[in-house]
């Protein structure tokens, strides 16, 4: 299943016998994994309203296929911790339960604020809750660098999946075939009813791909470079201006990071956002339904315009209610626009408000976290983690820059990739026991990576 899900390089072997029970734990506990970052974002409209609805009958959970893995992966994982499969604990658990308790005084706060509980406010909360156990558990699951490798490439392979899926369509669509996977003339693909939720997931996977296609197996390098080919393409068809942003931050942060190859990435990224300036302005066919392919709208400043009185209301509410936040879900249900409920289009804003001073507090020491991981692991790591923690937090960053105009902490692929860093540490501990163990040759260590 592993093998399958992702084009991964093997760069350590499991020790003891293959046939043990504890094996047998492990390996279903990794494969489930795969699988669950792999069915991400796979979220069609038959699974239920968006996690962002517009509406006000949507409840704020947005479902996927891998929802439906979720519950075994969970059960798998508790069952292996039960039996003492585990060799050690990540100390990050502490980050996550101080953002679950204050997700939980939000409720309350929601709760409190209307007056009495809430269906809509009640269904953000879960969902929160939910991506969050979700980023905890896979920070435990992923612990040595052969599994570490494969979650990163099932996240990548995920986006190009679904970026495939998408041209399919839009090509349909192109030629008069209705689908729900393009909103009017944007592709959606399979994160169906918001383009900018897709591109942000597309920037990511650009990254993760050229990375790979750059600094890859050698024989594989070829695949992943057609793989960021596709990806590229489906993120100019989202017409999704913050996602274009959050690919050029991934890339140049890649590109300053792995100085050898900073010519090259920068190169890529001024083409990128030379190509996505001309196809925003420039009209070249038309659609079925008689809109230009892109759409003129997309040059214009009227979903600036729009955001900028979403936030003036934010920061409104934020003179009385900084403090103690106003609860989760509320300002959309407060801030009801011509099409159902309006989000503030701006993650830090929406932490701010919604979970008041105890959640922004609680997202700041989850960074702080990350930030302490990565710049206490990346030196102790082989060259090959090294090279895709780069990419990880490249992508990372980028999504951190599109969270600006977009409500992004809902989004899955934000929350894998906050555990893929994390889990470096895990990563960087496995490799030190190797050497210690004389299992790794120590010059393989990035003591002698690339400067």
């Amino acid at each position: 299943m592993s093998s399958a899900l992702a084009l991964s390089l093997p760069v350590g072997a499991a020790s003891g016998p293959t046939d043990s029970p504890k094996t047998r734990r492990r390996d279903t506990v990794e494969n489930l994994t795969l699988l669950y970052i792999f069915l991400t974002p796979f979220q069609f409209l038959i699974f239920g309203p968006s996690l962002l609805p517009k509406h006000e009958s949507g409840f704020g959970l947005r479902m996927s296929l891998a929802d439906l893995v979720f519950p075994l992966l969970l059960l798998a994982f508790l069952l292996s911790r039960r039996a003492g499969d585990a060799t050690h604990r990540s100390h990050t658990g502490l980050l996550f339960f101080a953002l679950f308790a204050a997700v939980t005084l939000s409720w309350f706060q929601s709760i409190a604020y209307w007056g009495s509980l809430n269906a809509f406010g009640t269904g953000k909360a879960v969902g929160l809750i939910y991506v969050i156990v979700v980023a905890a558990v896979l920070i435990e699951v992923l612990r040595d660098a052969y599994i570490w490798h494969q979650a990163i490439d099932a996240l990548a392979l995920s986006g190009v999946v679904a970026g495939a899926i998408g041209l399919v369509a839009w090509t349909a669509w192109s030629f008069g075939t209705e689908s729900y996977l393009v909103e009017h003339d944007r592709l959606t693909s399979t994160m169906f009813g918001d383009p900018n939720i897709f591109g942000s997931f597309m920037a990511v996977t650009l990254t993760l791909t050229i990375a790979s296609a750059c600094w890859g197996v050698p024989r594989r390098r070829w695949l992943w470079a057609a793989g960021a080919a596709v990806v590229l393409v489906a993120l100019l068809l989202t017409q999704s201006r913050s996602g274009y942003m959050g690919a050029v931050v991934g890339l140049v942060v890649l590109a300053v990071w792995l100085k050898p190859s900073t010519g090259f990435l920068a190169v890529g990224s001024s083409l990128i956002l030379i190509a996505t300036i001309g196809w925003a302005g420039y009209t070249w066919a038309d659609s079925p339904a008689g809109l230009s392919i892109p759409s003129h709208s997309r040059f214009s400043t009227e979903t600036l315009d729009s955001r900028v009185g979403f936030w003036r209301k934010g920061v409104e509410l934020l003179r009385t209610d900084a403090i103690p936040g106003i609860g989760v879900g509320t300002f959309q249900q407060i801030n009801v626009h011509e099409e159902g409920f309006a989000r503030t289009h701006n993650t830090y804003l929406s932490t701010l408000l919604e979970l008041g001073l105890p959640g922004a507090l609680a997202v700041v020491l989850l960074g702080a976290g990350v930030v302490r991981v990565v710049r206490g692991t990346h030196g102790q790591l082989r060259k090959a983690e090294h090279l895709r923690l780069a990419a990880t937090v490249s992508g990372l960053l980028g999504m951190l820059v599109f969270a600006f105009w977009v409500d992004a902490l809902y989004q899955r692929h934000l929350w894998i990739l906050i555990a893929i860093a994390l889990a470096s540490a895990n990563v960087a501990l496995s490799t030190l026991r190797e050497e210690q163990s004389g299992t790794i040759e120590p010059q393989l260590l990035m003591s002698e990576r690339v400067r």
